[in-house]
């Protein structure tokens, strides 16, 4: 999915210039636009919002904070999110495989009481 987000430069009273792009993230209130950003914590709170709100299951690997460890991370933190990426692949492997076993048996069952209501010839 792809999406423009259009923001105000100014705050919602005409106070402060914002911007998503400055480099200030209002610990000092220098240079023209004032306030504070946090582009990473927006980023991740749009995230949150578009999955809870679409019931989004996203991938690890697909989300702002894995890429973001990938790209600009340390060691530690790339190391953290490839485990969190394992971790969820085995999640799904093991639900896929429950829900193989499931309809198995649902079939089984079905199998069964089908060969019980026909009658034999």
């Amino acid at each position: 999915m792809h999406a423009h987000i259009i923001v105000s430069h100014k705050t919602k009273n005409n106070g402060k210039s914002i911007s998503p792009m400055t480099n200030h993230t209002g610990k000092k209130n220098t240079g023209a636009a004032q306030g504070g950003f946090n582009r990473k914590e927006w980023y991740s709170s749009c995230e949150r919002a578009f999955d809870k709100r679409f019931k989004n299951e996203r991938d690890i690997k697909e989300s702002f904070e894995y890429k973001n460890a990938m790209k600009n991370g340390t060691p530690k933190e790339m190391q953290e999110q490839i485990n969190r990426a394992i971790q969820q692949e085995r999640q799904r492997e093991q639900q896929v495989r429950q829900q193989q076993e499931q309809r198995v048996t649902q079939a089984v069952k079905t199998e069964k009481r089908d060969n019980k209501v026909k009658p034999k010839l």
